[in-house]
């Protein structure tokens, strides 16, 4: 072992030594490695890795095979179908090592030991959701759908993605759309909970959230869920942050508390919460929405955060109590370890009607990762759901256009993307579809132009989030339910394909 590798190496190491990996057959883990380490690791530890690489925050992912002592093969061999016998042999990312890498992959692990960046994760749902009404009428916030998803589901998938699989989601209004939707969490490779915020009044049941903070109070005395260090997000808002390298920050800085924050346009400071820290980070006060002249800095806050147990400590129990203006300033108050963290992320938060629309069109658009349109691309930019009725000779549609199944567009319609169309909707003659969403079961009516628009059976909003309803003799416009349209197809059959 060379002295570098020496002057690594604790005392003693939790994670990996000689005799545990005799013991796990096979034993996998997972390294995480700072940016500042990478170069230095990969150097030093060259000759013992062969192809080995350490990448800036990245999952390392070991698989490590061994075999009892009495029949290890006394050269090296690279891990492969011929020599899967081989041990201790590493495959990294795809990457040969050798049998000597197991010392020096002990030594990496105790050296970022107290690096652990395993999290746990909490969704915020229990909000009603009041500003981006009608879409909240008859379902919770997380539950709107984009792309035919809920935006929740986003959430999970992403958490997912950074192995946060223990997941708790406070809930109120509307609650049995979100549990019933996702029920334990297998579905995504992950297990959640659920803790509804309500009080028994007159003998009903009624929802009643605690605040963002003291929902999570009454879930850790409840059951001592946030042992360890928890990523709590907001449930209506899309995100891209690599989760990985923020709670690795969380952990180099000592924080107990840590807030994501994004650079916004200095005019653009009073529609956020902002966020003033010293040079280190450390968050010195926060302001609610100041105007341009008497904001301290241009950090807004995103509503992603990092706790540790103890934070939810200082949260007083059985009170309303809310993260942001009241458990923050304690924070700030009590001189705790609290840190803002300034990363480029996409971060796309659904606060009004209008942010939907806009939301909408750049996902349509292919602006947003991860986000792929579902079903199957007939013409460049139209995907079509299954057994729709098309007279594609006779309608005009230019992309990026989504049309769900059982979807019917009948001859002389124009559809102008991006427009999403859900399943089970009906287009008659004529009507003009313009960079709109339609829920699913709409009917839109002959000669109608929706130019802009959120559509659902019984209302549309156009995108400044002024609202109509269906009857209403004040709009000229005309739509309805596709359920109760019982009219056959203006058109024999239906083409199959573009």
């Amino acid at each position: 072992m060379t002295d570098e590798a020496r002057s690594l190496k604790p005392a003693r190491s939790k994670l990996l030594t000689r005799r545990s990996v005799e013991k796990v057959r096979p034993l996998k883990i997972v390294v995480f490695v700072k940016s500042d380490l990478r170069h230095g690791l990969a150097g030093k530890y060259r000759g013992h890795c062969g192809e080995c690489r350490f990448e800036e925050w990245f999952h390392l992912s070991l698989l490590l095979v061994t075999k009892p002592k009495a029949t290890r093969p006394k050269q090296r061999r690279p891990f492969d179908s011929e020599h899967s016998q081989a041990a201790p042999t590493v495959m990294v990312q795809g990457w040969h090592a050798y049998r000597r890498t197991t010392q020096v992959v002990t030594i990496v692990i105790a050296h970022l030991e107290e690096r652990n960046v395993m999290a746990k994760g909490m969704i915020l749902a229990a909000g009603q959701g009041t500003r981006v009404r009608p879409l909240t009428q008859d379902l919770p916030k997380p539950m709107v759908p984009i792309l035919g998803k809920p935006l929740m589901e986003y959430l999970i998938e992403h958490l997912a993605r950074h192995n946060i699989r223990e997941i708790m989601v406070n809930v109120a209004f509307h609650h049995q759309k979100i549990e019933e939707y996702f029920g334990d969490g297998h579905r995504w490779g992950v297990e959640i909970g659920y803790a509804y915020e309500g009080i028994r009044e007159n003998g009903d049941i009624l929802p009643r959230p605690k605040g963002s903070a003291g929902g999570m109070r009454s879930i850790q005395d409840f059951g001592g869920f946030f042992d360890e260090s928890t990523l709590v997000l907001c449930g209506d808002a899309l995100i891209d942050l690599d989760i990985t390298a923020a709670l690795a920050e969380h952990h180099a800085k000592g924080a107990v508390a840590s807030v994501v924050a994004l650079e916004v346009d200095p005019a653009d400071v009073q529609s956020y919460g902002i966020v003033a820290a010293d040079a280190q980070g450390r968050i010195q006060s926060f302001q609610e929405k100041p105007t341009p002249a008497e904001a301290k800095s241009t950090l807004a806050s995103t509503g992603i955060y990092i706790f540790e147990p103890e934070v939810l400590q200082l949260v007083p129990p059985g009170q309303v109590y809310d993260i942001g203006s009241q458990l923050f300033p304690q924070l700030v108050a009590q001189q705790h370890a609290f840190f803002v963290q300034n990363r480029p992320f996409h971060w796309i938060d659904i606060g009004r009607v209008s942010d939907y629309w806009s939301v909408l069109q750049r996902v349509l658009n292919g602006e947003i990762a991860n986000m792929k349109m579902p079903g199957r691309e007939i013409r460049p930019g139209v995907w079509v759901g299954l057994n729709t009725c098309i007279p594609w000779d006779s309608v005009y549609i230019e992309g990026p256009v989504y049309i769900g199944s059982n979807v019917r567009i009948e001859p002389g319609a124009r559809i102008t993307g991006p427009t999403w169309i859900g399943h089970g909707c009906v287009v008659r003659a004529g009507a003009h579809i313009t960079r709109s969403v339609l829920f699913e079961y709409t009917r839109i009516a002959a000669n109608m132009h929706f130019h802009e628009m959120v559509v659902s059976r019984h209302y549309c909003v156009n995108r400044f989030g002024e609202t109509s309803y269906q009857g209403d003799e004040a709009t000229p416009l005309r739509w309805g339910d596709a359920r109760a349209d019982s009219q056959a197809p203006t058109h024999t059959a239906p083409a199959r394909g573009a």
